[in-house]
This record gives C-alpha cells, sequence and structure tokens, in this order.
C-alpha cells in the first residue's frame, strides 16, 4: 500500500507545540484546568499482551527502555463462567522461552524481571479485554459465589506471580444490573486484594469515554474502591462504521462533526462532573491506526478496509488496523493534523485511502493535555505497536515529552 496526498505542516505544528497546550485551528486555546498540578509524578502505563510472543515475536525483552514506565499492565487472565479467574495462554504465560535472564520460561516472569533496577515500575495482572467478553461472559459476577470465587482466585493469581495488583477490563456492562453487579465484583475484590499479602495492592479498570458504554457504570460508588481509571481514548471509528472519522481525537470538530461522531474530552468531563479526581484518570492512548479505502476524506462513505496489521482472528474479514510502527515512516510526511480536535490523518487521492492515526505530534499534544487537565498519566495500547527503532518516532517517547520525562 502506498500513500501520498497533503503535506503536514511540520513549521506550523512546532510552533504550537512550543507556544500553546492545544490551539484549534482559529488560533483559540482549550482552556487547562486550574491548579493542575506540575508534570512531575505523572504515570506511564502500557499493556504487554501474551499473544505477542506468537506472530509478532514480541517479547518482554523487546520493551525498549522499561524505565520508561510506572505500570505494565500484562494481558490477559480470563474468567471461567463459573467466575475464576485463570491464565488464558499458560504455555505463553508460563513455559515458553521469553528472555528471562535465567532461561526459565513464560512471559509472566519476563516481564517481572523489567523491575530489577527500576523500583518505580509496577505489574498488573489484567483480566478480560474485548474478545473475552463479547463471548458472551457477563454472567460471571451475576451471584455472590461467583463474585467471591473471581476475587479470591484472582487475588492469589496475583500474589502467586508476584503481580502489584489487578486491572479489570470489561468491555461493557450492558445495563443497570451488570453495573451493579460489576461495582459489587470491585468491591469484593478490593477486599481480597487488601487482606493479600501484595504489599499496596492496586485495581484498576479499563473504561469507555462514550456515553452508551458508562451510562450503566457506578461510577461515584466504584470510585471508592478503585486506584485508577484508564480511560480508553481510541476505536472512535473503523472499519465497522459507515462513514470515515477520527479514530482517537480528544475534541469534538465544529467544522466537520460528522469526523468526530466520539470524542475524549466529553467523556472525561462526564467521569469527572460524576465523583471521579481528575489525577484518577489515567488517559489511554493508540499504538495502531484505522484505515478506510474508497473514500472521498474525513466524515465521507467508505468501500471497504484494508487487511491491515491485525488479520481478524475469526476469519470475518479485513479489521482495517495498522501497528503504529507500520505506519510511522511511510505516513511521516503525507500526514496532516487538525489542531482543533487533537487528531491526525493521511488521506491518498490516487487510491482513495484515509488512514486515521496519532502522529508524534498529536502524541505530545496529548500529553499536555494530559498536564493541563491535571489527570494521573497516560497509558498506551499496547506496546508491541510502537516504533522502538532508533528512528525517534516512538509515540510514547513523544507523549512522556510533555511530561518533561524525554
Amino acid at each position: 500500500m502506498t500513500y501520498s496526498g497533503v503535506t503536514s505542516d511540520q513549521k506550523t505544528t512546532a510552533t504550537l507545540l512550543k507556544t500553546c497546550v492545544t490551539c484549534s485551528s482559529t488560533g483559540s486555546l482549550h482552556t487547562a484546568r486550574p491548579n493542575a498540578p506540575k508534570a512531575d509524578g505523572l504515570l506511564s502505563m502500557v499493556y504487554y499482551l501474551n499473544w505477542a510472543v506468537y506472530g509478532r515475536n514480541f517479547l518482554p525483552e523487546n520493551i525498549g527502555n522499561p524505565e520508561r514506565f510506572t505500570h505494565i499492565l500484562y494481558g490477559f487472565a480470563k474468567k471461567d463462567t463459573d467466575g475464576t479467574v485463570s491464565l488464558s495462554d499458560p504455555y505463553a504465560d508460563l513455559e515458553k522461552s521469553c528472555g528471562k535472564s535465567d532461561g526459565t520460561g513464560g512471559c509472566i516472569a519476563a516481564s517481572q524481571e523489567l523491575k530489577k533496577g527500576n523500583s518505580k515500575l509496577k505489574t498488573l495482572l489484567s483480566i478480560g479485554g474485548w474478545g473475552y467478553f463479547q463471548a458472551g461472559r457477563f454472567g460471571v459476577a451475576s451471584t455472590s459465589a461467583r463474585r467471591e470465587k473471581s476475587a479470591e482466585s484472582a487475588v492469589a493469581l496475583a500474589e502467586q506471580h508476584q503481580f502489584d495488583g489487578i486491572d479489570i477490563d470489561w468491555e461493557y456492562p450492558q445495563d443497570d444490573i451488570a453495573g451493579e453487579n460489576f461495582l459489587e465484583l470491585l468491591r469484593v475484590t478490593r477486599t481480597s486484594l487488601d487482606a493479600s499479602s501484595i504489599s499496596t495492592p492496586l485495581m484498576t479498570v479499563a473504561i469507555s469515554p462514550n456515553a452508551e458504554r458508562y451510562s450503566h457504570l457506578k461510577i461515584k460508588e466504584m470510585d471508592g474502591v478503585l486506584d485508577y481509571w484508564l480511560l480508553m481514548g481510541y476505536d472512535y471509528s473503523g472499519s465497522f462504521n459507515k462513514t470515515t472519522a477520527h479514530s482517537a481525537n480528544v475534541y469534538p470538530s465544529t467544522s466537520n462533526p460528522l469526523a468526530t461522531p466520539f470524542n475524549t474530552h466529553e467523556g472525561l468531563e462526564a467521569y469527572m462532573k460524576s465523583g471521579v479526581p481528575s489525577n484518577k484518570i489515567i488517559l489511554g492512548m493508540p499504538l495502531y491506526g484505522h484505515d478506510f479505502v474508497g473514500t472521498d476524506g474525513l466524515g465521507q462513505p467508505f468501500s471497504t478496509a484494508s487487511l491491515g496489521s491485525w488479520p481478524d482472528p475469526a476469519d470475518k474479514g479485513p479489521t482495517g488496523v495498522w501497528d503504529y510502527k507500520a505506519l510511522a515512516a511511510k505516513l511521516a510526511n503525507t500526514t496532516q493534523m487538525d489542531k482543533e480536535v487533537i487528531a491526525s490523518w493521511s488521506y491518498d487521492n490516487i487510491t482513495h485511502t484515509l488512514v486515521s492515526y496519532d502522529n508524534q505530534d498529536v502524541a505530545e499534544l496529548k500529553g499536555q493535555y494530559i498536564v493541563d487537565q491535571g489527570l494521573g498519566g497516560a497509558m498506551w495500547w499496547e506496546i508491541s505497536g510502537d516504533e522502538e527503532s532508533d528512528g525517534g518516532l516512538s509515540l510514547v517517547d513523544a507523549t512522556l515529552k510533555a511530561f518533561g520525562s524525554e
């Protein structure tokens, strides 16, 4: 696939990054939250997935400069129908040679080894995920017995493998009853964690800024048992849409509303209005992009998507999802940025292909947005997608630059 088209205004972008936080296309400023804390102490969390050891051949030791991160979220553990939490791939998790220095196998042990010489690094066992809950296992939290079994087995697994806590990725409670059950699951898990041998155990959840997704959550009550909320600021558009759109924009567009059916900022505001302190919210950012084939541009219909870097495991057709590392160099000179919404994209007017993805300028602006909104830090999905060669194209590094960490 080749790309051409409009060239990004690198000079304007560089000036933007030096002179303002998140300027709109008209030059106005999005307002920073009053009394936002300094960037010192901001968290940097990243997902590492056990399936990356196969087709991607990406091991924990391939995480470049792990000292950049405060938390590694190791995914995924699964829940059986009776509520029991267990490893989803015991071979990859415990047996496969994953680069541990003493030669023993298992990507969990190799992930834990990254803590050596990095006293700030914590690891969390992530449970669930999109594919797991789409398989229809919402009933695992429907009874007190299942919730107790879930909490006890999850904490035991975290203790056994020396994790510092648990991340729960439930996508998504479908009604108010499921939301109440989720709250009760979190409460009993918090109780089990606090009674465990884990020193200062952490519990986080991955959540959506989409009102349809969070409307069933008992947000205020959940906040009482959670350490952090991981706001998934991505997948706002893709091959599942009827028209093209930005996939990870911060703000809505006033000039082209069809290009921003969802946005991060309104969801963030909703959580905070429901009682979540801003410094407990971690902004999630994608290390991948979505393409649209057969389109005339943003907010327009498209005919299909390409196979992308992530073939659909169920062979349901093209996903159009590309690792950032497959896009970074190829699209570097053909990408434009909308300063109003904080998003970037490339459009090829010959093949009529549009790719929505974050480039480094957007990643840095999102880092500044985190600082200005007084958020707790950044999260990335997922580390094998970043461009971590010596070319200086890493999105993680671009965001950390705004934190003063790079």
